[in-house]
Parts: C-alpha cells; sequence; structure tokens
C-alpha cells in the first residue's frame, strides 16, 4: 500500500465518519439504552433486520461496519484508560485520531 492510498483511505473515513456517528447512535435509540449500556449481538441482530426492512442493502452494511467498529474500539479503551462514560460523539472524535494517526505512520 502506497501513500496515496493511504491518504485516500484517510479522506473516506472521514467522510464516513458523520454516518457512522448516526448508526451507532439509531441503535442505542432503537435499542432504547444509554450509551452506557453493552448492546448485545441479538440486539444488534434485530436492529439490522428492522433497518433492512426500509433501508437500502448499502446502508444496512456501513450500519453494521460503524456498529462493529465501534463496538471493537469500545472494548478496547475498557482495556486503557479511556473514559467508560463518554458519548459515541466523542469516542468517534478518538476513533477517528487513533486512525489517522495509524495512517500517518
Amino acid at each position: 500500500m502506497n501513500l496515496k492510498s493511504i491518504y485516500y483511505q484517510g479522506k473516506s473515513f472521514q467522510k464516513k465518519l458523520r454516518y457512522y456517528v448516526t448508526w451507532v447512535s439509531q441503535l442505542y435509540a432503537f435499542c432504547k439504552k444509554d450509551y452506557k449500556s453493552q448492546i448485545s449481538s441479538a440486539e444488534i441482530s434485530r436492529f439490522l433486520k428492522q433497518l433492512s426492512k426500509n433501508r437500502e442493502h448499502w446502508q444496512v452494511q456501513q450500519a453494521s461496519e460503524a456498529i462493529h467498529t465501534y463496538q471493537f474500539y469500545i472494548r478496547r479503551n475498557k482495556l486503557g484508560n479511556e473514559p467508560h462514560n463518554a458519548k459515541p460523539d466523542e469516542l468517534w472524535k478518538t476513533v477517528a485520531d487513533d486512525m489517522m494517526r495509524i495512517m500517518r505512520l
């Protein structure tokens, strides 16, 4: 992978970021949970199934990717020293910063 492709991947992620925050926020609203709560795999499946009834396939895929990426960072942050009570938009900023820093290496 060359630097140009890494740069464009970073730009692509930045464009997706607001949609990722939206999907994760919608998941929590669908589950009627606050941001400190765990979301089970069953709840995610129900959300994606419901979403597929009125959204395009690519949107459901994007939502799934966003949710799984978010969960990855939540689990990672619980092992580290990140604040556990941060809202998704605050955590996504951390995710985006981490990803941009990694892509610059």
